[in-house]
């Protein structure tokens, strides 16, 4: 992927997921349309990522919104960090988020990096199968 791609996704994906967030949050009981489970009736990795996000952004419960799902705190903190890193980078005429994103996506080709990412998202589905969300 370009660079000018990769910038231009970026700063769309950020875009999409403030306004993901605002919607959540502003219809809590709404919650947010999953195809996965729509079409296996089982909860992907990411169900209850909203609630989660919801539990750190509108009550500062980082304990509650771990135990719903850890990926709202995973979420929450790459909202925080790209934008700003996209603007700085802007600001800067560098390249440093786009170098960053190269240097992980050559750690996940390495097998044993991928098999561990592999796992985390694994316990994560598991985690939410157990609790039956």
């Amino acid at each position: 992927m370009s660079r000018r791609a990769f910038y231009r996704l970026t700063a769309v994906l950020s875009a999409l997921g403030y306004a993901w967030a605002a919607w959540s949050c502003l219809h809590p009981g709404g919650g947010s349309p999953c195809l996965f489970r729509g079409l296996t009736g089982l909860p992907c990795p990411a169900c209850g990522a909203g609630r989660s996000l919801r539990a750190l952004l509108l009550q500062g419960d980082a304990v509650q919104a771990f135990l719903i799902n850890p990926l709202g705190i995973v979420l929450a903190v790459l909202m925080t960090v790209v934008p700003v890193w996209l603007l700085l980078d802007a600001v800067r005429g560098r390249s440093t988020l786009y170098a960053f994103f190269n240097r992980v996506d050559q750690t996940l080709r390495r097998r044993a990096a991928f098999i561990a990412f592999a796992g985390l998202v694994l316990a994560n589905w598991c985690w939410n199968l157990f609790k039956g969300i």
